[in-house]
């Protein structure tokens, strides 16, 4: 900023110099070119301490040389002239400014837009750093991502003066056969939302692969100034990113929806086969997303524990009737015919290709023992996978209170006994403690979902 302190100081030093060489007006023209140095880098606010300077430096020549009056006419000229340059550069830079600042923010939006978007796990997730994106372009205040659901056009997620109207329905009545989709939706949010008949309003479709429609971005501002070319360009371009991602979600989630109705089906085929145990893979399953919440599971390993739940004893199907459905102890060669299960299911799903590791973790190793006594490998500690020890802890818990041809039945009171009597020898201290204030909170009761009639199989045998 030293041009602000250097420019001044030679402008007078040119109008001393004038005055001691006597030079004509014509001279002064030479100043506006000190000054446009100053309306470049500033634009607009450069432009009044040039245009004070230079009407300063022709008062003080008038004043110095006492100019006649052609004099002063050609001063006249030589001020405008220089005034109108130093007025169309300021507008040149303004401009120029302003476009620089647009980009920057674009970048800036595009960049927060790809960071967040890409750590999204969750359409909830992608319509937040969608909109933050969107609002980072500073191009509107009031952002909000509408949606069908349950029928009605909906505010999902807002940002300003949307924010208090999310889950709102913005239109449930007829559209408008004149209006276009885009139009109609405006005028809906204006009828629901009583701020926005004031605001100037943007919508923007939303879509996903191949086209498919899943929702619109509307972008609102107070100043009822319409949104221009560029400006509509920058949004329809954040628009289509955030489309990318929630489509991508979307997709994800499809994939695994189908993926986890593919685990359940396979553990449940156990159930219709060991008709002792109904309902044991849907509350193992339960139980492991809880326990999983609460111990601060991410997405991916949740989704991976519940997958181990689902598939945990699948190698099952293989084991002999005699054997699986034996009402009494096992004799030793039975029992290693029944440990193979583990390994024999690790195998099983590993040839699927879509179960994740860590869920073949689970199956292949939930009979590990923390003190080195379990199997298939006699792995200990820490040693064994995380999601393994996690759900041995859940599994214990629920063949203790549930009907088994070889035991009693455990009140749940006594389960957590003998599971906090296990820490440390069969399971995992830390999980058992997390267990055991879950289950004092009431948090790990859980509903039993019964998909096929056990009772009257067993009837028909």
């Amino acid at each position: 900023m030293q041009y602000r302190l250097i420019l001044p100081t030679l402008v007078i030093l040119w109008t001393g110099l004038s005055f001691a060489l006597k030079l004509p007006p014509v001279s002064l023209a030479v100043t506006p070119l000190f000054l446009l140095y100053w309306v470049w880098r500033e634009g607009w606010g450069g432009l009044s301490p040039a245009l004070v300077l230079l009407l300063g430096q022709a008062t003080a020549y008038i004043i110095l040389f006492k100019t006649t009056q052609n004099q002063n006419i050609t001063l006249g000229w030589i001020v405008g002239a220089g005034a109108l340059i130093l007025f169309l550069l300021a507008y040149l830079r303004a401009q120029d400014i302003r476009e620089n600042t647009v980009q920057r923010k674009a970048l800036k939006a595009l960049e927060l837009g790809t960071l967040r978007l890409g750590q999204a796990q969750s359409s909830e997730d992608v319509m937040a750093a969608g909109l933050d994106a969107i609002r980072a372009l500073e191009l509107a205040p009031h952002l909000a991502f509408v949606q069908p659901y349950e029928g009605k056009l909906r505010i999902l997620s807002g940002r300003g003066g949307f924010a208090k109207y999310e889950g709102r329905a913005v239109s449930s009545a007829g559209r408008n056969p004149r209006q276009t989709q885009v139009e109609s939706l405006i005028r809906h949010v204006s009828d629901s939302i009583p701020e926005a008949t004031t605001w100037e309003i943007l919508a923007l479709l939303v879509g996903g692969h191949g086209g498919k429609a899943l929702g619109t971005v509307l972008v609102a501002r107070e100043n009822g100034i319409a949104f221009s070319e560029t400006e509509r360009s920058l949004l329809n371009s954040l628009t289509r990113l955030f489309g990318a991602y929630l489509g991508q979600v979307a997709s994800l989630r499809d994939l695994e929806r189908s993926h986890e109705s593919a685990h359940m089906t396979l553990g449940l085929a156990l159930e219709y086969r060991d008709y002792e145990t109904p309902g044991h893979t849907g509350r193992v399953v339960e139980m492991a997303e809880i326990l999983g919440q609460h111990l601060g599971l991410s997405l991916n390993e949740r989704t991976c524990l519940r997958a181990g739940a689902y598939l945990h004893d699948i190698g099952k199907l293989v084991i002999a009737d005699s054997v699986l459905l034996k009402p009494d102890t096992l004799t030793f060669e039975e029992r290693e015919e029944m440990e193979k299960h583990a390994l024999i299911g690790y195998e099983l799903l590993a040839k699927l290709g879509f179960v994740p590791l860590e869920a073949l973790e689970v199956v292949k190793y939930h009979h590990e023992r923390w003190d080195g006594g379990g199997y298939p490998q006699g792995m200990s500690g820490t040693d064994i996978p995380y999601l393994a020890r996690i759900f041995g802890v859940i599994d214990l818990y629920d063949a203790l209170t549930h009907v088994r041809p070889y035991k009693k039945t455990f009140t749940p009171q006594e389960a957590i006994v003998e599971v906090e009597a296990q820490a440390s020898k069969q399971l995992d201290p830390f999980v058992v403690a997390d267990f055991l204030a879950l289950w004092k909170d009431g948090k790990l009761k859980v509903i039993d979902r019964e998909v096929f009639s056990f009772t009257r199989r067993a009837s028909e045998v």
